[in-house]
């Protein structure tokens, strides 16, 4: 259960703000995270799969449906130098039975290449740059593209401490989408058991009081908060309860009813669950998971703190109701 070759680059981890965690792929950490030794290539795909629940849609009376997210993300290590030049991808699909006025199910991916740039200041100096598409309609909507780019700063304050500045572009980030944000974060794991990361606007812990427990906690401001705890049941086994939220953003198809080419959809929904983790060797990793997924909704507007209730016809939100899921995720490193 020790992850402290990964805790070290947590603090990189909520630069992006309120977004899907699949991002990570290609953000900061697709350069700052390191790889397992020997093992150049990491993918992982999760499903998740709700229950029938009444939605509150616009223009119809509410309806029982079903939403299914798919996410997909994968990296890899091209040269394993000095510069580090990696590859990252990630995927996000939101799917409903039947359909909404969406027509198609809501797509979001991304590519993305970083490097390493050399020395500055005493620290390192690391780029990443990509570009997405978030839509309905795959590739066919031009305002549905958008570009990304990081420089990631990192200083070593200590064998067990590091500094690291990132300025984060996501022209699609939920929030503030066309602004250039910093982010500053301080790490520290000179207690093998508690790991912590201070820094705006993203902060996080993890305590290991033994060697069956761990809990982590990561928190972007006070807005975005995910906990989770485990207990290590038999060597390669390991259960789990999570509370995760996400935000997801996607530009509508030009011929829906709500299309605008200055505003996009936002995916709120927040979840809790209980799950197993196996992983029978180093190079596989397979979670089954049950679930409950609540104050889920869609919204649209410029940015997801100005985001409106109603679509220009409606006063209603699409209101997902409460409902449990099913979700199973796994992950390959060779």
């Amino acid at each position: 259960m020790n992850r402290l070759s990964q805790l070290a680059t947590l603090a990189i981890a909520g630069v992006m703000g309120l977004s899907s965690l699949a991002n990570a792929q290609t953000g900061p950490s697709l350069i700052t995270k390191p790889f397992e030794d020997g093992k150049p290539f990491e993918v992982e795909v999760s499903t998740q799969l709700q229950g029938e629940e009444q939605t509150e849609e616009w223009v119809v009376s509410p309806i029982d449906q079903r939403l299914s997210i798919y996410d997909a993300q994968g990296r890899w290590q091209i040269t394993q130098d000095e510069l580090g030049l990696t590859f990252g991808s990630q995927l996000t699909v939101l799917d409903t039975n039947p359909r909404t006025i969406f027509m198609d199910p809501l797509m979001d991916q991304s590519f993305a290449l970083g490097m390493n740039l050399g020395q500055l200041a005493e620290g390192k100096l690391s780029a990443v740059i990509g570009f997405g598409y978030s839509g309905s309609e795959p590739y066919r909507d031009g305002n549905a593209w958008y570009g990304k780019a990081d420089l990631i700063w990192t200083k070593q304050a200590s064998d067990t401490s590091m500094w690291q500045v990132i300025i984060d572009y996501n022209g699609n980030r939920s929030f503030l989408s066309d602004w250039p944000l910093p982010s500053i974060a301080y790490t520290d794991w000179s207690n093998p058991q508690f790991t912590w990361t201070l820094g705006l606007p993203y902060s996080s812990l993890t305590w290991e009081p033994d060697d069956k427990w761990e809990i982590e906690l990561g928190a972007v401001l006070i807005y975005d908060i995910n906990a989770r705890v485990s207990y290590e049941l038999l060597e390669g086994l390991e259960i789990y309860t999570e509370y995760a939220s996400r935000t997801d953003a996607f530009m509508p198809a030009e011929d829906s009813l709500i299309y605008d080419s200055d505003e996009r959809l936002f995916f709120e929904q927040q979840t809790v669950e209980l799950g197993l983790v196996w992983d029978p060797c180093e190079e596989f990793e397979l979670t089954v998971a049950g679930g409950y997924a609540f104050d889920q909704q869609i919204t649209h507007g410029d940015d997801i703190n100005d985001a409106d209730e109603g679509f220009g016809f409606a006063d209603e939100k699409l209101i997902f109701g409460d409902a449990p899921y099913l979700r199973i995720a796994a992950e390959v490193k060779f």
